[in-house]
């Protein structure tokens, strides 16, 4: 007899397959069959909650955007002490050192499939960079910030820090990496939000 699962628990197995075999063979290259095969649930079932392999993706991707988010407003709660410009310079220290928190965290197919990236993309838009945004705005208030434009900024530092700035994305030598993470941290200056240092880029020039 067939087991019965309940919606969220349906849900949870389709995402955690689709993930695997989203890294595991890219995008392009997993059929629907395969996600039924892995995750064990019918192409019904599966239909029934998702129209298509493109939402299974964007479902995906949210569910690591909002991972991503509750790691990030749990640590803001335990720095509310700090400017707003330590706590970028602090996170960013945080986010360059777990993997776990970064574009490295996802699998190297993904790294190399359009449609995964607009998507892990558009959710950095939609959920990290108005955190950023937020923070950017209190350094207006507090002084340690000066920046006109705290949404745009957040917006772009998000697209830089965890696209532009990947070589595993957009492939380029370790001389053009460290070009890019000092124009980086010199336009956040200009921007007035001085929140990358000198550390920092050497940090990331490891990490990648």
């Amino acid at each position: 007899m067939p087991r019965r699962y309940n919606s969220k628990e349906t849900i949870e197995l389709i995402l955690s397959a689709s993930i695997k075999l989203f890294n595991e063979k890219g995008f392009d290259k997993t059929s629907m069959q395969e996600i039924v095969d892995e995750s064990g649930v019918s192409k019904g079932s599966i239909f029934h909650h998702f129209n298509s392999k493109e939402e299974i993706l964007t479902a995906v991707m949210v569910n690591q955007a909002k991972t991503y988010e509750q790691v990030i407003l749990k640590w803001l709660g335990e720095v509310e002490s700090m400017t707003a410009k330590e706590k970028m310079i602090a996170m960013l220290d945080k986010i360059l050192e777990d993997a776990d928190m970064g574009a490295d965290a996802l699998g190297k197919h993904v790294l190399k499939s359009p449609q995964m990236i607009l998507a892990a993309m558009q959710e950095s838009l939609k959920i990290a960079a108005p955190i950023y945004a937020q923070i950017f705005k209190e350094g207006t208030e507090d002084g340690s910030i000066t920046t006109a434009y705290p949404e745009e900024c957040a917006q772009v530092f998000t697209l830089l820090m965890n696209f532009w700035c990947d070589n595993a994305i957009f492939e380029c030598s370790t001389k053009e990496l460290c070009n890019r993470a000092v124009f980086f941290q010199q336009m956040m200056r200009d921007l007035g939000a001085d929140v990358i240092s000198d550390k920092h880029i050497s940090q990331f020039i490891k990490s990648k």
